[in-house]
Parts: structure tokens; sequence; C-alpha cells
């Protein structure tokens, strides 16, 4: 279909991935720390003995000295309230990605939805009065934008597969892309979306017209080629078979309109 065009789409979770690789960097020193400790505590089990004694008694002030060629040290406050504050928000990102990983239930037509809902969570961190959150955010919403700000080089598959389910259709879509891309870039490509649907639904309907040499044909004379259809007089037999072809065939392109205006489920 379309010569291919749009068969090649970059992965949502790889994306997902790289835009967490940004966030992490901002606080590798203290990840690296974290895994020093847990290392460190694991490798002996005096010392995991000690530490499950240290949480049972709530003891705040059990400090880990792991060792590290490069990194590591003493954990600080500062260290955990970053690493507990980036976890926060990357659950918002392990949560889409293990939707999207689905394997027993569709997936393509969220994708949409989980991009969109992700482009709010860093919009409201940006905008944060958290000097820190806006800090850790900026890096990613910077990963983001180059996959999902360019809608050139989207495939615009993924808006479309949104469009056709019927819980989505183009009711909430518009609103959404002009919040992401403005005013103008997101008339252009909303207007591009639909021209794209009718496309792929004017070639899906050439491939689905019946074949004139085909055997299968309905033939005007026949009468038991109408199902269902009571013996009758020869010229309603065919106004009827007429009207029927009309309705299959040269009427699909206003169902599709009829579709999409519809009121989402």
């Amino acid at each position: 279909m379309t010569s291919g065009k749009y068969m090649h789409v970059r992965c949502i979770a790889h994306i997902f991935n790289l835009v967490v690789r940004e966030g992490l960097n901002d606080v590798k020193t203290s990840v690296t720390k974290i895994r020093n400790v847990v290392k460190y505590v694991r490798s002996s089990p005096a010392r995991l003995k000690k530490f499950k004694e240290c949480v049972d008694s709530e003891e705040s002030y059990f400090m880990v000295e792991a060792e590290s060629d490069d990194q590591g040290g003493v954990l600080s406050f500062i260290d955990w309230h970053l690493i507990k504050r980036m976890a926060k928000m990357l659950h918002q990102f392990y949560l889409a990605t293990l939707h999207i990983s689905g394997s027993i239930y569709v997936t393509s037509n969220t994708y949409w939805t989980k991009i969109s809902d992700l482009y709010v969570k860093l919009s409201d961190w940006k905008e944060s009065d958290d000097v820190e959150l806006r800090d850790m955010t900026m890096s990613m919403q910077s990963k983001f934008d180059k996959y999902w700000r360019d809608y050139d080089r989207m495939n615009k598959l993924i808006f479309m597969v949104s469009a056709l389910d019927s819980r989505e259709k183009f009711e909430y879509m518009e609103d959404a892309l002009q919040q992401i891309y403005g005013d103008e870039k997101s008339k252009h490509l909303f207007d591009g979306v639909k021209i794209i649907m009718s496309e792929l639904f004017e070639e899906y309907k050439k491939k689905l017209q019946p074949d004139p040499s085909s055997s299968l044909i309905i033939q005007p004379t026949s009468v038991s080629t109408c199902e269902g259809m009571e013996q009758r007089g020869l010229l309603k037999q065919r106004i009827k078979r007429k009207r029927i072809k009309s309705e299959t065939v040269g009427d699909r392109k206003s169902k599709l309109d009829m579709y999409l205006n519809e009121t989402a489920c």
C-alpha cells in the first residue's frame, strides 16, 4: 500500500528508553553510589544482616561507604532526594512502556495517547516551581522533542490508527496537536493525516472492488444471486442490484467520513 511509504515505524518503547537515559545522566553519580551500596551490602552476609537490622529498627543514620574505582562514597541526603525524585518521574515512562509492549492485545492505537500523555507530564515538570525537577526535565524534553516534535520525521500511521479507534477518532486529536505543535503546524499536520487516511482508503477500495472479469460477479439476468430476494419483476431486480452495488462500492468514502464525524464512544 502507498508503495510502502508507511511501513517503517520507530520503536516507541526504544524512544521512551532514550528519553529515560537522558534523565538518568543528570543523576548518574547518585545512581552509581546506590548501585555500589547494593553491591557492597550484598557481598557479605554479615553486612546484609546488619543492614536488615538497621532497616527493622528504622535507624536512618545507617550509612554505607561503597568502594568504587571511579565514583562512589558515602550516600548523602541529596543523593537519596535526587533518586527518589527521579524514580517518581521514571515511573510514568515505565507504565507507558509496559502498556505499549504488550503482546496479547492491540497496542498501536494507543501510541499517540501515550506520547501525548508523556508530553503533558514533561511540560508540567518543566513548569514546576521545583528547580531540581525542572533541571532534570530539560534534557529529557530535549530528547523527546528530537523524535516527536518534528512531525515530518514521524510516521503518520501513529495518528491514523488512533483515529480508527472508536473511542478516540478525531475528537481530541486536533486540540492535542495544537497544544504540542502550535496553531500553524498542528493544522498542517491534522489536515495531512486526514488526506493520508483518504488516500489509503481509496487504495483499499480499489483492491476490494469486484473484478469485472470474475465469474463471481452478479449477472443482471440471474434471480438467485441476490440473496434473500423473493421472486419479483425483472426491472425491480435490476434496480435492487444497482442500489446494492452503489451502497457497497460507490459510497464507501462517505461512510469513512461518517465514521470519523461520529462522536467517540
